[in-house]
């Protein structure tokens, strides 16, 4: 009985060893895997010219510049204070 129950501790440590090993091993493929996805969509995620334009002419308006006179706008004003 006390032989059983000894193997039955060192299975469980061994498997214990085992699942901490590749648990580590499979964070970091998970990690890994998530990087290169990122990579690859990244480039899709740029801003195009109309929300870029926003972003900078609000830009100009917080730093001073006049709306309307020192930045050339077609859009109402609220457009730029909901960007």
């Amino acid at each position: 009985m006390l032989l059983a129950r000894s193997n039955s501790v060192e299975e469980a440590a061994a498997s214990h060893h085992w699942h901490a090993r590749w648990s580590g091993s499979l964070d970091l493929l998970l990690l890994m895997g998530a990087l290169v996805a990122a990579a690859i969509f990244y480039p899709m995620a740029t801003l195009n010219h109309d929300s870029s334009w926003y972003l900078i002419a609000t830009r100009m308006w917080l730093d001073g510049a006049q709306l309307y006179q020192d930045v050339m706008e077609t859009n109402p004003p609220l457009a730029f204070y909901l960007t």
